[in-house]
């Protein structure tokens, strides 16, 4: 029930409309098609690490993840651009990190979620 909290609350703050979502018991991963600045803004929010591959799958395509712990539960965005969208991918890198990491509130904490 935590991860699922937690997703409402990833869909609640991302900028950008999730294209799939996958919660697990631990564990919430989201797909942010073609949307790297939403992906790079929840890593700015939820204060997790950012990072770009320039390929995926054997193509020349930009892959850019967000993935930390946050309150004990494992969340991730990601987003897969097209072979011309490389330049805009990494521009999104510039992003500064959130001062601190995102707090769960505290009935969450209190269910055994931290």
């Amino acid at each position: 029930m935590v991860a699922l909290s937690m997703a409402e609350r990833i869909v609640a703050t991302t900028p950008g409309t999730p294209y799939d979502a996958d919660v697990l018991p631990r564990e919430v991963r989201v797909f942010l098609h073609r949307q790297p600045e939403a992906v790079a803004e929840f890593a700015s929010v939820f204060g997790v690490q950012l990072a770009l591959r320039t390929e995926h799958g054997g193509k020349d395509v930009p892959y850019l993840e967000a993935r930390g712990v946050v309150g004990g539960i494992a969340v991730s965005a990601w987003a897969l651009g097209g072979e011309d969208e490389q330049e805009r991918y990494a521009a999104c890198l510039s992003v500064a990190p959130a001062a601190g990491v995102a707090e769960l509130p505290e009935a969450w904490r209190a269910a055994g979620a931290a």
